[in-house]
């Protein structure tokens, strides 16, 4: 089973933003523009696994901070 994570803006003018999985459920994608994302979680990257979907925001203050979402279930 693998896992990926899109992250995609609301209005889908910039490129996606991928990044697998690691096996013990962490991921990290480097270099996010602010503004407003929706994060797609996927089990199975073959398009037939569970998606979740999850409406991120990064924030336009200059820092270059980490944003940490939680649990995504």
């Amino acid at each position: 089973l693998t896992a990926n994570a899109a992250l995609r803006r609301f209005d889908e003018s910039s490129p996606s933003f991928m990044a697998t999985i690691a096996g013990d459920g962490t991921f990290r994608i480097d270099d996010v523009p602010p503004g407003e994302y929706v994060l797609t979680v996927r089990l199975d990257d073959r398009g037939g696994g569970a998606a979740v979907r999850r409406r991120v925001s990064v924030p336009d203050d200059g820092s270059s901070e980490m944003v940490d979402l939680g649990l995504v279930e």
